[in-house]
């Protein structure tokens, strides 16, 4: 059997024309994609700049509300170091003003004429409790009557008498207050004198009264002597 042999025409236009049509789709494809991810880049960036933006504002808020609260502190700190400095300063000048209201009063009692005698007087003597048990501050007013009023010389002693271990015993002023170098206490003054000071008792030492004396100095006549019920003030 004899072959029949086909004979198919050549058509090189509809060739091209099918490659032309994939190039062109091709391109389509790849200018879609570009499109989209330009689109996609362009968003990307603009929320990226956005929240360096908020990143900013937020960066800014902290350092501001970290500025207020170091304000705040040292105001705080400020008010709390003035309101002390107040406050030690009244203290100050509440001292100031009672030792100035007690020195006022002791000068009207040197002008009254009671008819008491000229010399020295022992006008009183306070004591008062402190931190430790065995310790006490004291303040003992001195005076002088006299017509001229020049400065003395006084000696200022004192006793504190009581017991200790059932036993009566007796404590000299330097027993009790370690800043006396003697026996007595050596001051000088026209009118009058405040003295104050600190005392420490031994243990076991039950105090009773205290026996103040006084005298200008080298003159024996002029001693006087007055006696204190021990009693403690709390400050």
């Amino acid at each position: 059997m004899a072959e029949k042999l086909i004979v198919k025409p050549h058509r090189p236009g509809r060739v091209r024309l099918a490659v032309v049509g994939v190039a062109a789709l091709v391109l389509v494809l790849v200018a879609t994609a570009y499109l989209a991810g330009s689109r996609y880049y362009g968003q990307a960036m603009a929320e990226k700049r956005e929240q360096a933006a908020e990143l900013r504002r937020l960066r800014q808020q902290v350092a501001e509300l970290a500025r207020q609260k170091t304000n705040w502190e040292i105001a705080s700190e400020v008010n709390a170091a003035s309101l002390e400095s107040v406050r030690v300063e009244l203290a100050r000048l509440e001292t100031v003003m009672a030792s100035q209201r007690e020195e006022l009063e002791l000068y009207r009692n040197l002008l009254k004429d009671n008819g008491e005698a000229s010399g020295l007087h022992i006008e009183t003597l306070d004591v008062t409790a402190t931190d430790r048990a065995d310790r006490f501050g004291y303040r003992l007013v001195v005076r002088r009557k006299a017509a001229l009023s020049k400065p003395v010389e006084v000696e200022v002693s004192l006793d504190i008498e009581g017991s200790s271990g059932g036993e009566p015993r007796s404590l000299a002023f330097r027993d009790v207050d370690s800043s006396m170098t003697g026996e007595s206490r050596m001051v000088s003054f026209k009118y009058f004198k405040v003295l104050r000071g600190t005392m420490a008792l031994p243990r076991g030492f039950e105090p009773a009264k205290v026996v103040v004396r006084v005298q200008i100095k080298g003159r024996q006549k002029t001693i006087r002597e007055r006696e204190f019920p021990w009693q403690v003030q709390e400050v």
